[in-house]
């Protein structure tokens, strides 16, 4: 996905955002990187350990990717997400705790201490995500992402 949406590691972070958020357009631009995308996926998910698409998920492909890919995702036929538990990657510590509180699992105080105050894992060094993101990047985002921002708060 990212080899394709960056043409090949030679965009910028706001370039290849903002193809990702035309993915299901109806540019040129947005045709030709789902005929590259299909090349590169797989025709099943058996075996496979990839993104979790194959060529035929991109039959009904519409709107930005994050959007039409978190609906693929977690919507149920109705397009709701009624019943859904999201935790956000910034306060995943303390929404994951808050998860299990509500499914009434039992937390051993030395699970809720590592949750709490373990070492970060995989973690990168980053600015605030703000820095990223230019007026236009950000127009575009709150107008073909809407579900995201409405749904968890997001603000730039």
């Amino acid at each position: 996905m990212y080899a394709v949406m960056s043409d090949g590691g030679r965009n910028e972070f706001a370039s290849t955002i903002i193809n990702m958020i035309h993915f299901g357009g109806t540019s040129e631009k947005s045709r030709q990187h789902l005929i590259e995308l299909r090349k590169m996926l797989p025709d099943s998910l058996k075996s496979n350990r990839g993104i979790g698409l194959t060529r035929s998920c991109l039959d009904n492909v519409n709107g930005s990717f994050y959007s039409w890919q978190f609906k693929r995702m977690f919507s149920d036929d109705s397009g709701q997400f009624d019943g859904m538990t999201f935790a956000r990657m910034e306060n995943l510590r303390v929404d994951l705790l808050g998860f299990l509180e509500r499914i009434a699992v039992s937390v051993p105080q030395k699970m809720k201490t590592f949750i709490e105050t373990g070492e970060k894992q995989n973690s990168s060094r980053h600015g605030h995500y703000r820095n990223y993101y230019d007026d236009n990047l950000r127009m575009l985002i709150e107008d073909n992402d809407r579900l995201f921002v409405d749904r968890f708060e997001y603000s730039f």
